[in-house]
């Protein structure tokens, strides 16, 4: 139970905060990325390393969206994203020599008053808001229609001597 609360961690800290990058081969404009993106593929990987009491335990998982409806839109006046729509994310972690596949129903819900402000630098997506963000998306490929993203964190948090570290890199393909 105790890792199933962990991984779910992990995926909500990976919507919370990701590292920039630049990827100078790609080139994607404002005017690109106004409007509506539908969701085509999202995927994560990555790990986290438990440290309590001195024994380090580590996970590894990979989680996919299936059954996606779902789309991100990148509004221009004001200058704000929403995600609405659902899909399934099935998440496969393997932990101790256990693997443990589980699906979760997730909705996309956009409230105007959380939908965070984005601004493009580069090929850098930030998103930000008073909440738990920025967060970076790094544009990874564009071909007019398709947008390929990427997202990566690397954090670690410590609470009550125990420490926990999360490496993660998501995946997003949209298409307009």
């Amino acid at each position: 139970m105790k890792f199933k609360n962990l991984l779910l961690l992990a995926i909500i800290t990976f919507l919370s905060s990701c590292e920039t990058d630049n990827n100078p081969n790609t080139t994607l404009t404002e005017a690109d990325l106004i409007g509506t993106w539908q969701i085509n593929e999202k995927t994560l990987e990555g790990s986290i390393e438990i440290v309590d009491n001195g024994q380090t335990q580590t996970a590894t998982y990979n989680a996919y969206a299936k059954d996606i409806n779902a789309s991100l839109t990148f509004g221009d006046n004001p200058k704000k994203a929403s995600g609405q729509g659902n899909y399934t994310l099935v998440a496969t972690a393997n932990f101790v020599g256990q693997t443990q596949t589980e699906e979760e129903w997730v909705e996309l819900i956009s409230d105007p008053n959380e939908n965070p402000t984005w601004s493009l630098n580069g090929n850098n997506i930030t998103l930000s808001n008073d909440l738990n963000l920025p967060q970076n998306l790094i544009v990874e490929s564009y071909d007019g229609k398709i947008l390929t993203l990427k997202a990566e964190i690397n954090e670690t948090e410590t609470d009550n001597g125990q420490s926990v570290t999360l490496k993660t890199s998501a995946y997003f393909i949209l298409e307009k």
